[in-house]
């Protein structure tokens, strides 16, 4: 004869499994982020320029109004070598003209958007910047006769702030104007508390 559970019984199994998955998420995502998986969290965009955030890998792409944050869950795409980044293992960030708002000024190509980082994450023991690192190149928009897309740089620098690989960050972003004029992006790193 089979015997019915009682519904107390099925609450409380329930509860006990609900607990067990939490617990098994969270040894995942600690294993996860000890490997090296870096996940931006929130973009703070303090220039009153609209901000793009645009993840070649995911192809996902976002706005950042003007003196606004936006809250995300992108990781940082790995790219050891120049054809994993060009197929796209990257994130781009950049100035947008918007229809309304203020324009950047001297915009590379109005009125299109202007990019001015391409973000992510490297490991290699190469001077002079050797590590497990998140890494930026600008575009190559200023050397004569070349693309105005992003090129990968074997020597990239790593970002400033908390670079190194692994676990949550907040990506700051800013801005100076050069005596010509032009919106020049800043961006760092932060670990997010």
């Amino acid at each position: 004869m089979v015997q019915t559970l009682s519904i107390r019984t099925k609450v409380i199994m329930a509860m006990l499994a609900l607990v067990a998955s939490v617990a098994l998420m969270s040894v995942t995502a600690d294993a996860a982020n000890a490997a090296g998986v870096t996940e931006i969290r929130d973009v703070q965009n303090f220039t009153p320029y609209y901000v793009y955030f645009w993840n070649h890998e995911n192809d996902t792409y976002t706005l950042i109004f003007p003196n606004s944050r936006w809250s995300v869950n992108q990781w940082v795409p790995w790219a050891t070598n120049a054809d994993e980044f060009k197929a796209g293992k990257y994130i781009e960030l950049g100035f947008v003209p918007a229809p309304f708002g203020t324009t950047p000024p001297a915009c590379y190509f109005p009125p299109l958007p202007c990019p001015h980082y391409a973000i992510w994450q490297e490991g290699h023991n190469r001077q002079p910047h050797p590590g497990d690192f998140i890494r930026y190149t600008h575009p190559d928009v200023f050397r004569p006769n070349a693309s105005p897309g992003f090129q990968y740089k074997r020597d990239a620098p790593p970002m400033v702030g908390a670079s190194q690989t692994g676990g949550r960050r907040n990506l700051i972003i800013w801005h100076s104007l050069d005596f010509h004029g032009v919106a020049n992006m800043h961006a760092k790193l932060e670990l997010t508390k």
